[in-house]
C-alpha cells in the first residue's frame, strides 16, 4: 500500500511540475511578443550607455524634447506611459501617455539656470521600462560661432565652429595664404585674398591653407559673427578679446 502511494504521489507531482512548467514558458513567450511590440523613442533622448549630450543656444524661452511611441518604421501596439525629470530645469508635463500606433508628445524645457549650466533630462516609461535621457549645455547665444588657427609644417588649420543657426556668406579673410582647392567648400578660391561660406548650423569644418606668408596661432577659439581673418605673427602677438 505505501508503495502504490508513494507511485501515485509522484505521478501527481510530475503532472503538476509539467503543467507549472508550461505555463511559466508560455507566460515568458506571451511577454517577449508583447515586449517585443514596445517601441519608444526621442529626437534627443538616448539610452544613457550612449551619454547624449548637446551644446543649445537658442533656450530663454526654453527648448523642446519629443518622444515617440515608434522607431524605424515599428510602431507599439499598446499605450506607452511616461515619467520626465529635468534636473536644473523644468519640463511642461511630469508625465502622460503615447497612444498606441502613432503617438507622439512635445516637452518644453525650461532651464532653471543661465549660460554655463546643464539640463539633463530623463524619462522612463512603463508597461516596459525603457530609460532615455540627455544633458543639454547651456550656452551664451552671442557667442554661438569659433574659429581657431592652428600651425603646422607649411600649412596651417583653419577650424570653424556654428552655433544653434546656419552662417551664411561668411567672410573668410586669407591674403598670404593659398586655399586647399581639394576641399569642396574652397573649389572655387582661385584668386583674391577673401572668400565667403554658407555653414550649417551646429557643424565643425576644417580647412587647410598652404602658407606664403609668416603666420601665427589664435590664442584658444575665438568668436565671430561675420568674418574670420587668418591671423599673421602680429596678429598672433595680439589676439582678439574673447
Amino acid at each position: 500500500m505505501d508503495i502504490l502511494l508513494i507511485v501515485v504521489l509522484v505521478a501527481a507531482l510530475g503532472a503538476g511540475t509539467f503543467t507549472l512548467s508550461r505555463y511559466v514558458l508560455e507566460s515568458k513567450q506571451n511577454a517577449m511578443a508583447v515586449a517585443a511590440g514596445f517601441y519608444f523613442d526621442s529626437n534627443y533622448l538616448a539610452p544613457a550607455s550612449e551619454k547624449a549630450a548637446y551644446d543649445i543656444y537658442d533656450w530663454t524661452n526654453g527648448f523642446t524634447v519629443e518622444l515617440y511611441n515608434h522607431e524605424h518604421g515599428n510602431a507599439s501596439a499598446v499605450d506607452i506611459g511616461y515619467s520626465v525629470t529635468a534636473s536644473g530645469g523644468s519640463a511642461s508635463s511630469a508625465n502622460g501617455t503615447l497612444t498606441a500606433e502613432n503617438g507622439t508628445a512635445v516637452l518644453t524645457i525650461n532651464p532653471t539656470g543661465g549660460a554655463g549650466t546643464s539640463v539633463t533630462v530623463s524619462v522612463t516609461t512603463t508597461p516596459y521600462n525603457k530609460p532615455l535621457t540627455a544633458t543639454f549645455h547651456l550656452k551664451e547665444a552671442g557667442t554661438a560661432n569659433f574659429y581657431k588657427y592652428e600651425v603646422k609644417e607649411g600649412y596651417g588649420i583653419l577650424t570653424i565652429k556654428t552655433g544653434a543657426y546656419p552662417v551664411a556668406n561668411l567672410t573668410v579673410n586669407h591674403a598670404g595664404f593659398l586655399p586647399d582647392n581639394t576641399n569642396d567648400l574652397m573649389s572655387a578660391w582661385t584668386g583674391g585674398d577673401s572668400h565667403t561660406l554658407n555653414l550649417a548650423a551646429n557643424a565643425t569644418y576644417s580647412l587647410l591653407f598652404f602658407e606664403s606668408t609668416s603666420s601665427g596661432e589664435t590664442t584658444g577659439e575665438i568668436p565671430f559673427t561675420d568674418s574670420i581673418t587668418i591671423p599673421t605673427r602680429c596678429d598672433a602677438d595680439h589676439p582678439p578679446r574673447r
